[in-house]
């Protein structure tokens, strides 16, 4: 049984060819959020099994924080998706369990591959 997945993302263009993506690989896709508390109500709406999560987001609260008050109150793997993963220091996710970090765009095959590792943690 193919996973939930809810992508948070405020760049239209990347949130639909991930959407597309992951659509064509049998995934279910719940509307995709773009910013922090679109992505807590979505998760408690839709209860996805991952959270594909931009690190830049609109709103005050970037995606490492949105995550942190979603995983307050749900354990749930989750990929940060970012244009800059050489200005990520590891300090900013040491309380975070189960997470991978991807480029964007973020390559399909790369993409459903740590969707499925995470899915089975």
């Amino acid at each position: 049984m193919k996973k939930t997945v809810l992508i948070v993302e405020d760049e239209v263009i990347i949130a639909w060819d991930m959407k597309q993506t992951l659509e064509q690989k049998g995934y279910t896709v719940a509307p995709v959020a773009s910013s922090a508390q679109e992505a807590a109500e979505y998760t408690r709406r839709y209860q996805p099994d991952i959270i594909l999560m931009d690190i830049k987001l609109k709103g005050r609260k970037n995606g490492i924080e949105a995550f942190r008050d979603i995983s307050k109150t749900v354990s749930i793997p989750v990929i940060f998706i970012t244009g800059n993963i050489g200005l990520l220091k590891e300090e900013e996710f040491a309380d975070i369990q189960g997470y991978e970090v991807l480029s964007k765009p973020p390559l399909e095959e790369k993409l459903i591959e740590l969707i499925e590792k995470l899915s089975k943690a």
